[in-house]
């Protein structure tokens, strides 16, 4: 390999006997502080070290634990393997490039010869010297000699420093910026990664190694005195086969109650995912672009240029992308349209009649949603149930500003204004009663005040039995009424181009929505006052089970258009829905689900939420990652809309 490198006599024989050092000196500043020095070799030399990694190297045997370094392995896959995982140990090894030196190197190439035939000692000795280094006139690289030799043949014998029989050069080492470094480590490690995995094994662990980072995990509980074993043990190994030794600052176990991280993804559940932290740290970026512009934004989070920012978020969104692509694709969308001036988004639905004329500007949109943000808090099953319940006992009220009010006022269970609480229940606000704002339809807000902050008139009536004892089984819905409210829903289905139609299935099923195959079909409606019909392109199907109770036939039909509305089946070519096609069923279910309460939840405040929500969640499960609850809030209104009176 030498002799045809390229390179001239001269410029190969310095490089072999380091009379020269072609290494650059990269200082990089870690995260958690400090800094990694970086060695990047001459144009010439990295040309050299690429063709032995690809003509040499890539030729070597590489443990299957490894996963640094390699093609087709990456982040991902190696903490794949310790997903679900109980416990995680975490071991690092100091020093790691620093302390490869010439002899592990070459004895690795002599040792694991290459499937095109053996290298010979030469041709592994000029190999060494071509892809190690060491600084010339540097304390700070001191010689580690060539290890020790015994004068005798037994182990009793004592151990005597070998003399260094380079008087003008120091042993080197494996720098870290050479192309082929991570192979020759991984080459270097292949008889640690054989003694570790056996020690995995017999210890019940799964092992993975990722360059310095050691890594064990199991399903089950570990002992501390089985944790304790592992870690000697581990020392053990390194020392005597590499002549490496453990970071202890850095050794860290893992296990319920604490965040289970392997090379930072999480690994508690079936499959990584990015730290919250993260994504709050894009969720900030795009808050602050979207607000103040990307140049003020930059200047306040002290990046140098507006540019250096940018391509912060766009690596941090392209690491997100690779791990939870869909997340990433959305946090994608979100920075671009930040990044383009004037563009401020609102959650939900922006032609709502929830938001008056005069507060649609770029403020107004972006304080409402990150009001709606704060959803996002309501991460637990039970949480978010106690969040439905609150939403869909405010029946007076739209959905938007029932969340409204439980973020300004949390533990409200029944507000008006001051008006109809003088007028309909002979109350009054006591004095320094906290006042509660919400939007309403033809004008900025309103101001409500909560039942608790009230006091009562003489000659009160009594407060309505939901508020009085808001636990309590109310009477069922008339059937007449629920009749009526099919009919209307249906009626106004025809607007989206949907055809619902009754199937006769068994009990247990409830229905079904698809985009319709019959393309040149159109479905009608009677015209207003019965003049003419209504006539829109067929776009969905939607069936719905005859044989169920009329309450159920009618929550499954809220339920199936819920689908539709909050972008399940992708877009609509005439209405402004998201196209949210490729999330998890489970996603889908409980956004419909949670929909489906909080629209009939008007028609009867007392309606619990185990029947339509929890039984897609167990107690204490976290909800999905990507649900959209400002989604869920814009589509129940727009729902109930349909539900209440013909639209036109």
């Amino acid at each position: 390999m030498a002799a045809d490198s390229g390179l001239d006599g001269d410029r190969l024989t310095a490089l072999l006997n380091r009379s020269t050092w072609p290494y650059s000196v990269l200082q990089h500043r870690k995260p958690g502080g400090g800094s990694r020095t970086l060695l990047t070799p001459a144009p010439d030399l990295m040309r050299l070290q690429r063709r032995v990694l690809d003509e040499v190297l890539a030729h070597h045997a590489v443990h299957p634990a490894a996963y640094a370094y390699r093609p087709r392995r990456s982040v991902v896959e190696c903490a794949q393997v310790h997903c679900r995982a109980h416990t995680v140990v975490r071991l690092d090894v100091a020093g790691f490039f620093d302390n490869i030196r010439e002899r592990h190197v070459y004895a690795s190439l002599r040792r694991r010869p290459a499937i095109g035939g053996p290298l010979s000692a030469v041709q592994a000795y000029e190999l060494t010297l071509l892809c190690t280094t060491t600084p010339p006139d540097s304390e700070s690289w001191i010689n580690r000699g060539t290890g020790a030799r015994r004068l005798g043949q037994r182990s009793t014998d004592p151990l005597v420093a070998r003399a260094y029989p380079y008087q003008d050069q120091r042993e080197g080492f494996l720098p870290q910026g050479a192309p082929t470094s991570g192979a020759l480590s991984n080459l270097v490690m292949y008889e640690v990664d054989v003694e570790l995995s056996g020690l995995a094994d017999r210890l019940g662990l799964r092992y993975t190694r990722y360059a310095d980072d050691l890594i064990w995990s199991s399903r089950a509980l570990v002992p501390r005195r089985i944790i304790a074993q592992l870690v000697t043990d581990v020392r053990t190994v390194l020392a005597t086969k590499v002549g490496l030794h453990l970071n202890d600052a850095k050794t860290r176990v893992s296990r319920p109650g604490s965040r289970r991280l392997v090379l930072g993804l999480l690994v508690d559940g079936s499959a990584p995912r990015v730290p919250r932290e993260t994504y709050r740290r894009l969720e900030c970026h795009v808050r602050g672009v979207r607000i103040a512009g990307l140049r003020a934004h930059a200047a306040h989070m002290g990046f140098e240029t507006p540019e250096a920012a940018r391509n912060a978020v766009d690596g941090l969104l392209s690491w997100v992308r690779f791990v939870e692509p869909a997340k990433g694709r959305l946090l994608t969308d979100a920075w671009s349209r930040a990044l383009e001036v004037g563009d401020v988004e609102l959650l939900g639905d922006p032609t709502s009649t929830e938001l008056p004329s005069d507060l649609d500007t770029g403020e107004a949109r972006e304080s409402i949603a990150a009001l709606l943000r704060h959803g996002s808090e309501y991460r637990s099953s039970a949480e978010f149930a106690d969040l439905m319940r609150f939403i869909g006992g405010f029946h007076r009220y739209a959905p938007f500003n029932a969340m409204v009010v439980r973020l300004q006022r949390p533990g409200s269970t029944f507000v008006l204004t001051e008006a109809r609480w003088r007028r309909e229940y002979r109350r009054v606000p006591k004095p320094g009663a906290q006042r509660i704002m919400i939007f309403q339809p033809r004008g900025p807000y309103m101001v409500t005040y909560d039942v608790g902050d009230t006091e009562p008139l003489r000659e009160a009536p009594p407060l309505p039995h939901g508020v009085t004892d808001p636990v309590s089984i109310r009477t069922a819905i008339p059937v007449q009424a629920l009749e009526t409210a099919w009919s209307t829903l249906l009626d106004n289905s025809v607007r989206w181009g949907v055809r619902v139609t009754l199937v006769d299935h068994a009990a247990s099923a409830c229905g079904r929505t698809y985009r319709t195959q019959m393309t040149d079909q159109l479905v009608r409606r009677p015209g207003p006052r019965g003049k003419g019909e209504d006539v829109r392109p067929l776009r969905f199907e939607v069936e719905v089970n005859r044989n169920l109770p009329v309450p159920d036939r009618l929550a499954t039909l809220v339920h199936e258009l819920a689908h539709l509305s909050c972008g399940h089946l992708g877009k609509h070519p005439e209405l402004p829905w998201l196209d949210r096609r490729g999330g998890t069923r489970r996603r889908d279910e409980v956004e419909a689900e949670a929909t489906t309460y909080l629209v009939l939840s008007r028609l009867d405040p007392t309606l619990t939420t185990d029947d339509y929500l929890l039984g897609h969640l167990g107690e204490g499960t976290e909800l999905p990652d990507d649900l959209r609850l400002d989604l869920m809030v814009s589509c129940a209104s727009r729902l109930l809309e349909m539900l209440l009176s013909r639209q036109p």
